[in-house]
């Protein structure tokens, strides 16, 4: 459907939409709480890669039911590894999320490249 401007109906609503976007994207950085063992750690996300994550994981970007599913998932790839000597747990939260939320095969060539750099330097 064309709408006047010469904008398709999509594109029309994701530009009428644009501040709400930009808004979303342009707020501070957003704070989870996770434990390993019974040690609390905090997890700041990028808004943008948090709202992407939001939309991944099937919900309403900005939404509290949101932030409580990204805390669930940040906890259970923290459960998933079981390593209660894990040191720099945010920043390797932040890594697997950035992770999941790219493209596999840019994931194998990433994990591919890191391989042949040991192999360099071992």
């Amino acid at each position: 459907m064309e709408i006047a401007g010469g904008f398709s109906s999509p594109s029309w609503i994701l530009y009428a939409q644009k501040d709400k976007i930009l808004s979303m994207l342009e707020q501070k950085a957003r704070i989870y709480h996770v434990f390993l063992g019974k040690r609390r750690t905090t997890v700041s996300l990028d808004p943008a890669i948090a709202f992407f994550l939001e939309l991944k994981l099937g919900e309403k970007p900005g939404t509290p039911e949101a932030t409580k599913t990204v805390r669930q998932w940040l906890q259970e790839r923290l459960d998933k590894e079981n390593d209660p000597g894990r040191l720099l747990v945010s920043q390797w939260l932040k890594r697997e999320t950035l992770l999941a939320l790219v493209d596999p095969k840019l994931v194998k060539r990433y994990w591919e490249w890191v391989d042949e750099g040991m192999r360099d330097t071992g």
